[in-house]
């Protein structure tokens, strides 16, 4: 197995001069560490000469610009669950995506921007800003910004859509009134990575027909995805326990699931059924409007 073994490590001050470094030398970006951890203890990270530590950048940041929620790529999840920001029920899918990084160890270091970047489908923070349409800012050489919603950022299984001396610097969420949103995954144990994880934000009128959903899923593709079929059986609806059902349906048969040791693509597909079924009643909770059962 290649063994992982940068000659130098630097510890840029600025955005600037990680950019620099970027540029001259193959570096291999850290930020928590612990993407960097589980490539490299698999020999996938064989060329790497400088370990470019990003921890001393000015990037652990949660800002609120209108109806926009920034947060600094560097932000760890420990300190991001602080923030009275996602007590919010818009963010409520969020805030449960972000507990659910565990164990405590890992949620004390992993940072938003690196769990975006490492475009790892399984992970759940990921996963859960493709149901907020969030967006992530990239800055390369020369200060140049491009900025890609993550359904277009996630191109395959670790692979983003992050060009040659980019760094991701920022994610932007839209905070979209009158609605709610839940989170929930399923794994072989608490603290394990997601066989199958379901975000849903559902947006209600002042008489509770649901007028906008997303809907999306972890750990059935090579990148997150959204369930479209999902989403259309909840629009312009006011929502009951049977066409909860029908979405949960839709959801369930839109996609054939990767296959892993762990879970078969039936199995996959009773969870993402289950899971969706009770985010769906729990995002709608959070709005104001609960499902009705009767």
């Amino acid at each position: 197995m290649p063994i992982f073994k940068p000659a130098e490590w630097i510890a840029p001050k600025t955005v600037e001069e990680a950019l620099d470094v970027l540029q001259k030398r193959k570096a291999r970006i850290i930020a928590g560490g612990t993407g960097v951890y589980e490539l490299a203890k698999r020999g996938m990270l064989p060329d790497a000469e400088v370990l470019l530590d990003l921890q001393s950048l000015n990037l652990e940041f949660v800002r609120v610009d209108g109806n926009v929620l920034k947060i600094g790529a560097m932000s760890r999840f420990t300190w991001l669950l602080k923030q009275a920001v996602f007590q919010r029920p818009e963010l409520g899918g969020l805030l449960d995506s972000m507990k659910n990084v565990k164990p405590a160890q890992v949620r004390n270091v992993a940072t938003a921007g690196g769990a975006i970047s490492i475009s790892l489908p399984f992970l759940d923070f990921a996963p859960s800003t493709l149901a907020f349409d969030a967006s992530v800012v990239l800055v390369g050489a020369g200060g140049k910004q491009r900025t890609l919603t993550v359904d277009k950022f996630f191109l395959d299984y670790l692979l983003p859509d992050l060009r040659k001396g980019e760094i991701l610097t920022e994610i932007q969420i839209p905070i979209v009134p009158s609605s709610g949103s839940a989170f929930m995954k399923l794994g072989r144990t608490a603290g394990d990575f997601a066989l199958v994880n379901v975000c849903a934000r559902l947006t209600f009128d002042k008489s509770g027909k649901c007028t906008d959903s997303r809907i999306s899923l972890g750990g059935i593709a090579n990148t997150p995805v959204r369930s479209k079929k999902g989403e259309s059986a909840l629009k312009g609806q006011k929502l009951t326990k049977e066409i909860v059902a029908k979405a949960a349906e839709g959801v369930s048969s839109e996609f054939e699931p990767t296959p892993s040791v762990h879970g078969s693509p039936w199995y996959k597909k009773e969870i993402s059924k289950t899971l969706t079924r009770d985010v769906v009643y729990k995002a709608a909770e959070r709005a104001g409007f609960p499902v009705e059962v009767k």
